[in-house]
């Protein structure tokens, strides 16, 4: 009778029956116990290669075929303390799997940090390196000896330092060291790194959910250069541009916007005043404006400079400003506004001076005849004084308005401007008052300048007046006269004299100074900040034309409750000086026969009694006809012909032409109140004699012709303009 199975056995048999792997026992001899039934099926499968010799524990893999298909089983024996042998064949396939996909996926991951044109570097969480790519490698190729999976971090970079590869670690290696722990630490994102050899390394650095901290490594060393390249291009470039954000603060800015607001070059200045400008003047009309068209503004910096300054929205919500330094371009507008201003003035002088010199001549002239009779008593000889003094201050006006509008000739020569100064020490002295201290300061250098000394004193004349008037209560007035270069100003670089040596002539005065709103003002014809009655306005305006003309620049340097000072630069000039030519008034005549012809009653009557008072024997004619028929009935041939050149019918150019034609020898003298001599070759050439003029200055140029003598220099008197 078979005896009863142990339940406890039975339990195991159950267990290995229900268990999901190929599970059995073996005894001694290798004879199956009890076995499942994926065991039976595999084991023969395997058995060429894990078949059971008993020799002890075994752990084995290996492939079979099943249906065409590979899979993987481990076998796994283990000795039972009965002697037997415990066999368990395990299913890995699966993992074999996933293993080999694990593999092929870190094999890939490899492959593709290696590729990449980044350096690349992995460090753990005690931020000791893992792995790197060999682009890491070639960009640290100063320290290849100690990149090696699991250096510190720091060691890294301390041997970088003492190898001297970043810039920044030159200065204080320890400094650096320690920093660039603090920002690898935090992994506070991108950073960049200068290393001696030129190169520029952007880094960036984070780091990931179990503490490890990747980094990448990318050579912009060529968009370093590129930026380089284009700061060094804005940089040049003339006109100052600034950057804004989208808060309006500044992020960019070239060298001429920081020249723009600073005549220190300080940057932090600069900047602080282009902060300063945006603040005040830019953000509101930004904030406001469209942009669909341009937008323009204009501002004056601190230094005084025009700018027009021109804001474009960026697409980030940031401006780009432009600002073009228009000082310039506003002074030479000024200018060319001062110019219309003078050639509006000339042609009106011009127009005025012609008839109104026509009676200057005449009231003045006769006034000088008539003051000369000694029967005349002291109070008519008084009111002729009175009506000389008012005639030759009339014709002053007239010639300050002509000098001023640029109608008035002038006589240029080589003269030494000491000695035109130091000429008008007695008068000058006359028109200054006791409680102002007249001082000279005259460096004499010997220098000469080409000038019409006339106009010359007069704007000295001029500059004393107007700083006599800004010292009501007395002070002290100096004139002086020293080599200097000229200013480097706008005017000066027109005219080509910036830098250049030069006389300055300067009038100084300790007086009420200037208004800074005034100075744009102080040339302008009849401006003046005198009272009602007190001057012209004609003054300074006539200096500016006199300096102009003579090729020099004037110069004002004022503050107020301080003084003014005046400075006029003119250009040294090569030459021998010229001295005036001699002036021998009333010189009587020898019966010379002198036709005068001219349409203005006055005129022509004084040049008719002056000129027969002194032996000539003169005769007159209204116009070019009338001339032409009192020639028809001369029985003698004339000596001189006295012509007004603006006359009704045939001018004076063509009533000469026709003498000329018929007496080839005859000596000709031109005359008129129009400064402006437009058609000079029409006739033949012959001196000119400008009205108004005394009967002395008539009667001297009209010997001087008809001697063949140098013709004198008529100079008129000095006279302030106000």
């Amino acid at each position: 009778m078979m005896s009863e199975i142990d339940p406890a056995f039975g339990l195991v048999v159950e267990s290995i029956a229900n268990f999901p792997d190929g599970l059995a026992i073996l005894d001694a001899a290798g004879t199956i116990v009890v076995a499942n039934e994926t065991y039976r099926l595999i084991n023969p499968l395997v058995e060429p290669w894990a078949g059971s010799d008993g020799a002890g524990d075994r752990d084995e893999v290996g492939i079979v075929e099943i249906e065409g298909e590979e899979r993987w089983y481990r076998v796994v024996e283990r000795h039972t303390r009965s002697g037997g042998v415990l066999r368990h064949i395990v299913d890995i396939s699966e993992q074999k799997r996933r293993e080999a996909d694990l593999v092929t996926s870190q094999m890939r991951l490899r492959e593709a940090i290696e590729s990449l044109e980044e350096g690349f570097a992995l460090f753990d969480a005690s931020d000791r390196l893992v792995m790197v790519n060999s682009r890491y490698r070639a960009i640290f190729s100063t320290i290849p000896d100690i990149i090696k999976p699991g250096v510190p971090f720091e060691h890294l970079i301390r041997v970088a330092a003492e190898r001297q590869q970043n810039v920044e670690s030159l200065e204080s290696p320890e400094k650096w060291v320690r920093e660039r722990m603090q920002t690898h630490r935090a992994a506070e994102g991108i950073f960049e790194h200068h290393f001696s050899d030129g190169r520029w390394i952007m880094v960036t650095e984070r780091k990931t959910a179990d503490g490890h901290t990747i980094g990448t490594y990318s050579d912009i060393t060529a968009l370093k250069r590129r930026e380089e390249h284009l700061r060094a291009t804005v940089d040049n470039i003339a006109e100052a541009i600034l950057v804004l954000d989208a808060d309006l603060k500044i992020s960019a800015l070239n060298r001429s916007a920081l020249a723009m607001f600073s005549t220190e070059s300080d940057r932090a200045t600069a900047t602080e005043r282009l902060r300063s400008f945006v603040a005040e003047h830019l953000s509101a009309q930004l904030a406001q404006h469209s942009f669909a068209e341009p937008m323009v503004l204009e501002h004056t910096t601190a230094a005084g400079k025009a700018i027009e300054v021109r804001p474009s929205a960026m697409p980030d919500g940031g401006f780009v400003v432009t600002f073009s330094d228009v000082t310039a371009r506003k002074a030479a507008a000024e200018r060319e506004h001062q110019s219309q201003k003078l050639e509006a003035l000339g042609h009106l002088a011009g127009g005025v001076a012609h008839e109104f010199n026509n009676l200057l001549t005449a009231i003045g002239g006769f006034a000088k005849m008539a003051v000369r009779r000694p029967e005349l008593s002291e109070f008519v000889r008084d009111c002729l004084d009175e009506i000389i003094t008012a005639s030759d201050r009339a014709a002053n006006l007239t010639r300050q308005m002509l000098t001023f509008g640029r109608k008035q000739p002038l006589d240029t020569r080589v003269v030494d401007p000491v000695e035109i100064v130091r000429g008008l020490d007695r008068m000058l002295r006359t028109l200054v008052p006791e409680t102002i201290e007249l001082a000279f300061d005259i460096d004499d250098s010997g220098a000469c300048v080409a000038v019409d000394p006339s106009q010359l004193s007069q704007a000295i004349l001029n500059l004393v007046l107007n700083a006599r008037d800004a010292m009501p209560d007395g002070g002290k007035l100096t004139v002086g006269l020293r080599l200097s270069s000229a200013p480097a100003t706008a005017a000066t670089s027109e005219k080509g004299l910036q830098g250049k040596p030069c006389v300055a002539l300067f009038v100084s005065d300790d007086g009420t100074g200037i208004d800074a709103n005034v100075i744009p003002h102080l040339f302008e014809p009849f401006f003046t900040t005198k009272e009602q009655g007190k001057g012209t306005g004609l003054g300074l305006s006539v200096v500016y034309s006199i300096v102009e003309r003579s090729g020099g620049i004037i110069d004002i340097e004022t503050e107020l409750g301080r003084g003014t000072t005046f400075s006029i630069y003119l250009p040294i000039t090569a030459g021998e000086t010229e001295d005036d030519r001699p002036f021998h008034a009333l010189s009587r005549g020898n019966d010379e026969r002198v036709i005068v012809v001219e349409d203005e009653p006055g005129v022509r009557n004084l040049a008719y009694a002056a000129l027969t008072q002194l032996g000539y024997h003169c005769f007159k004619a209204v116009d070019g006809a009338d001339a032409m028929k009192l020639l028809d009935r001369l029985r003698e041939p004339p000596d001189l012909l006295l012509t007004d050149i603006v006359m009704p019918g045939r001018n004076g150019y063509q009533v000469a032409a026709e003498f000329a034609a018929r007496y080839p020898a005859l000596k000709v003298v031109y005359m008129s109140g129009y400064a402006d001599r437009a058609g000079d070759s029409e006739g033949p050439a012959a001196p000119f004699l400008p009205k108004p003029f005394s009967p002395e200055q008539l009667v001297a140029v009209i010997r001087a012709v008809l001697d063949g003598a140098e013709i004198p220099r008529l100079t008129p008197p000095l006279l302030a303009a106000g």
